[in-house]
């Protein structure tokens, strides 16, 4: 991939500028719905796509549907792990041996990423989208008017007047010319998000063939106690669901995230963490 640079400088300035964490972290999981139009901050979901993930296309549509439940759970894994410090991916097949992690609670992060997709798309202000937009409609204008003329001239005209024609041709062509001259808008990896319109259930054993119980976009059940719990309807739209989740994690009474970060300074800057597995934090990991 040979555009998702923007978001390496995006992080570098970002703590360069000494961005809050909390920001940060909002911007990863849903920089394009808080910061629309903006891309020094949509570049922030790059994060979601960044991972290895299987482009083959596979027709099969079992493989596929195992496909996609691999691509989501890599998303599912990254996040847990980089911000809460919880293997929550090890929930996929059953509720978790060790912590207090219920497949349920897997799944509704599934259906939080359900609409991400990995791929590349136009990043830029409104401002650049409005001026592109005004250049090519008037050549587009101009291309449609010719084109008509042309239609227009029948066969016996042309035979007659082929000058007219070539004038037109050559007239249609500068057109083109120009059209193709102005500039594209800067096209980032910075994923795709498409609309969901599944409902989504646990899948037995980890397998996308055996349904189970229904599910909704939510937060970490074992968190309740402690971090205002959030659930969605299973109509969310796309971007509400990864904003949400953003909320849950960096509200302030989320016990998890402020540590797992303050433990990632100090492995990272002595060597090994006050939990020496920066992220695990939970009962097989580190004793702190």
């Amino acid at each position: 991939i040979d555009n998702a640079w923007p978001f390496r400088d995006y992080v570098i300035r970002s703590l360069n500028e000494d961005k809050p964490f909390d920001v940060l972290v909002r911007e990863h999981l849903a920089g394009d719905i808080i910061g629309k139009d903006q891309p020094g901050v949509e570049v922030g979901v790059t994060f979601l796509v960044g991972g290895p993930y299987d482009d083959v296309g596979n027709q099969d549509a079992v493989q596929a549907a195992q496909i996609r439940a691999d691509t989501i759970d890599e998303m599912i894994r990254a996040t847990a792990e980089a911000f809460l410090g919880l293997t929550v991916g090890c929930a996929r097949c059953h509720d978790h041996k060790f912590d207090p992690v219920l497949q349920r609670d897997y799944y509704g992060l599934y259906a939080t990423f359900a609409g991400v997709y990995h791929g590349s798309r136009a990043v830029a202000t409104e401002e650049q989208r409005l001026a592109r937009d005004g250049a090519l409609r008037c050549f587009n204008e101009a291309r449609d008017q010719l084109a008509k003329q042309l239609a227009a001239l029948d066969t016996a005209t042309a035979r007659e007047d082929k000058s007219q024609q070539a004038d037109l041709n050559r007239r249609l062509a500068e057109v083109n010319r120009q059209i193709n001259a102005v500039p594209p808008l800067p096209t980032w990896w910075v994923g795709e998000f498409k609309p969901i319109t599944d409902k989504f259930q646990v899948f037995l054993g980890g397998d996308p063939q055996r349904r189970g119980a229904e599910v909704v976009p939510a937060s970490l059940s074992a968190l309740d106690a402690v971090a205002p719990p959030y659930r969605l309807s299973d109509d969310a739209a796309e971007g509400q669901r990864r904003l949400q989740l953003a909320e849950w994690i960096t509200c302030p009474k989320n016990p998890l995230t402020p540590r797992v970060l303050a433990n990632r300074i100090w492995h990272y800057h002595f060597g090994t963490g006050i939990v020496e597995t920066p992220s695990d934090f939970g009962y097989m990991g580190g004793r702190p």
